[in-house]
């Protein structure tokens, strides 16, 4: 027998969630520039930069990502007044990724609307989750790449849900946005193909799926919706990694990349951690604060993923989502390549199936007000972990999301070329020389100065009147520039700093 309800989520629930969406909004704005840009947003930053300078994005599948990312932040700096790297503030670098942050919130609508409240408490994990709202005021691609997976789940079942083509093209433009984002996306895909295939094997599930087929969906029509979603999905792949048609190259680099990152996950590259790490991030208590949202995150997914595997429960995307979540999970524990913010990427779909298994605990309390009681409970504690690991602690190196955290000592460091760029007869324009194996995010700190050359190694015909360096050049530096230079050092990162040189003396001398 076919569905016969209403495929769309209660006007009531996204009402709430879009206002719950310019809240996570407002958060992921609030003084967003304060936080010392991390060595990843400096990568990024540069990126941006060139594109507003008018250069030719070139796609590089070496430790860079997709370009949709850079794109929306190269526009959104454009239509707030940027038109350079040494315009740009800190704020504006990571507007992008707030954005795309808040964006995710009403999908919970599309993904979890037909649980009663669990689009309301997956949209509240998504709008104020420490690990959401840390790396959505971060400018990475994971906030986009999770607006992106979340879009072509939820647009691709409310077209199984109705049959209609506007959500299989909304589907395919999430599809490609993935695709276009991070390489990590054709991996995903393949999670979710896997999942679907588990549920098929499993024929109450399959059964269900059945069931919420719209009757309006012949085999045709779900045919040519499917091409549409491809076709949308291959077109905005072919464009970006294009460059819009100037870097054809850069289709074949966007093949390149899955192998090459396969290879950095499995070998680690630096970042090796045990299967346990994201478990630890997420749930063990920090000095700083208790993990709320590692908490209600684990316990609500269980709960949920039970549920919906309940003889008489007809939740067959609820199902998918357990499954999808935890081969995701899994896929990330076993490789050794670990960074907190890719714990996102298995998040999505986990806090969709964790708010409809917290409704499921508030529906069976007597009657509606202590359900909304316990929920702004749940809204406190959460906002209370995100005000001190996303603001008062945001760089503190015992937060288990400040990775490699950039030390705020490199304020000082732009304050000590200001005051030598001042007494300049060439001010800005004096020449400063950046060496050594571990400089970034300098490039981003140095960005108003137009005369700055990187090196691996010192060269022996320097002209700059600045030397920057760091620790494996001092010894070199010494011996390259001579009598006559003063020395001071700078934190770059916790136990990482960065030397100075200059001939004229700090005023602490």
């Amino acid at each position: 027998m076919k569905s016969t309800a209403n495929p769309g989520p209660d006007r009531r629930i996204r009402l709430w969630l879009f206002c719950a969406a310019l809240g996570a909004l407002a958060l992921r704005l609030f003084d967003l520039g304060a936080r010392p840009v991390h060595t990843d947003e400096a990568v990024n930053a540069v990126i941006v930069g060139n594109l507003l300078g008018g250069a030719t994005y070139r796609y590089d599948p070496h430790d860079h990502h997709g370009p949709s990312f850079f794109y929306l932040t190269a526009g959104l700096c454009r239509l707030l007044g940027d038109r350079s790297l040494a315009g740009m503030a800190a704020w504006q670098l990571r507007a992008g990724a707030a954005l795309a942050g808040a964006a995710t919130v009403p999908l919970a609508a599309l993904l979890a609307g037909e649980a009663a409240g669990g689009a309301l408490l997956a949209g509240l994990l998504l709008a104020l989750g420490a690990p959401f709202v840390c790396y959505g005021r971060t400018a990475i691609h994971e906030s986009l790449l999770v607006f992106a997976i979340l879009l072509a789940l939820g647009a691709g079942w409310r077209f199984w849900k109705c049959g209609r083509f506007g959500w299989a093209v909304a589907a395919g433009l999430g599809a490609g946005l993935a695709a276009c984002t991070k390489e990590a996306a054709p991996l995903i895909a393949g999670a979710a193909l896997l999942s679907l295939a588990i549920c098929r094997m499993h024929p109450p599930t399959r059964r269900l799926w059945r069931e919420q087929r719209s009757p309006a969906l012949s085999e045709s029509r779900l045919a040519r919706g499917a091409l549409v979603a491809a076709g949308i999905a291959l077109a905005l792949a072919l464009l970006f990694y294009s460059s819009f048609g100037e870097n054809p190259a850069g289709l074949r680099d966007a093949l390149r990349s899955v192998p090459l990152l396969s290879t950095r996950a499995l070998t680690g590259a630096g970042q090796e951690k045990p299967w346990w790490t994201y478990v630890s991030w997420l749930g063990r208590p920090s000095p700083l604060c208790l993990p709320w949202f590692g908490w209600l995150t684990a316990a609500g997914w269980v709960g949920g993923a039970a549920w919906s595997f309940r003889t008489g429960v007809n939740a067959p995307l609820a199902r998918f989502l357990s499954v999808l979540g935890a081969i995701l999970f899994a896929a990330y524990a076993a490789t050794p390549y670990k960074t907190p913010w890719l714990m996102l990427e298995f998040l999505g779909p986990v806090t969709i199936v964790a708010g409809i298994g917290l409704a499921r605990v508030l529906g069976t309390l007597p009657g509606r007000k202590p359900a909304i009681v316990v929920a702004c409970l749940v809204a406190a504690l959460l906002d209370r972990e995100t005000a001190k690991l996303c603001f008062r602690f945001a760089g503190n190196p015992r937060n288990p999301y400040a990775y490699a955290p950039t030390s705020p000592d490199l304020g000082r460091l732009t304050a000590r070329l200001d005051a030598l760029a001042a007494g300049s007869p060439q001010g800005r324009s004096l020449v400063i020389e950046v060496a050594g194996a571990d400089y970034w995010p300098l490039p981003w700190y140095l960005r108003k100065f137009p005369r700055v050359g990187y090196w691996s190694r010192l060269p022996e015909d320097r002209v700059g009147a600045v030397v920057l360096v760091s620790a494996d050049q001092v010894a070199r530096a010494e011996t390259v520039l001579g009598p006559g230079w003063h020395r001071e050092f700078f934190g770059l990162r916790a136990d990482v700093l960065v030397y100075l040189y200059t001939r004229t003396p700090p005023a602490h001398a």
